[in-house]
């Protein structure tokens, strides 16, 4: 694991768990509050995607917490994707308190953008390394995990573009 992290699997456990809780006493609430069908569908897309993106990001670093000997270069893909989490809250903070999306959500472009050109240049780099086998089947079981998750970023930033765009 990386020298810089502080979290711990458990950590994200209980962060997962907790989130799947906060999604089940947001989806009961729903059903008995009065919001337009649209805003109560968008608001179920993206809690959903959320929750997505969590347990992706809690693999990931369950991954990254037991794989031993994680590769050092992963220290800048890490950053972004640090980045990337942050811009996220930001984006959802700005979303609770009803003011503008646009400098959050250009940020999570441009973090999640960052993120894969950095995860690219990592994968290169693996790839033209005369690697053996067991090496490479490490260093792939951390680029597919890492891409979905990039993937992830990317798509919700999607979703609250299209749920800002669609209800103003």
């Amino acid at each position: 694991m990386f020298a810089t992290s502080n979290v711990t699997p458990d950590q994200i456990e209980l962060c997962r768990d907790r989130a799947r809780q906060m999604y089940q006493e947001f989806a009961g609430a729903l059903q008995y509050t009065y919001i337009t069908p649209i805003d109560s569908e968008d608001m179920q897309r993206l809690v959903l995607r959320f929750l997505h993106l969590l347990d992706i990001l809690g693999d990931c670093t369950h991954l990254l917490a037991t794989m031993p000997n994680a590769p050092r270069e992963l220290g800048p893909v890490r950053e972004k994707l640090i980045g990337c989490a942050s811009a996220l809250a930001d984006s959802v903070d700005a979303m609770a308190a009803g003011t503008s999306l646009v400098e959050p959500t250009t940020a999570l472009w441009e973090q999640q953008r960052s993120a894969y050109l950095q995860w690219r240049q990592w994968r290169t780099a693996v790839r033209n390394r005369n690697l053996p086998a067991v090496q490479m089947l490490q260093m792939d079981t951390l680029l597919r995990p890492l891409a979905r998750l990039i993937r992830e970023f990317r798509q919700a930033a999607i979703d609250i573009r299209e749920v800002k765009l669609k209800n103003g």
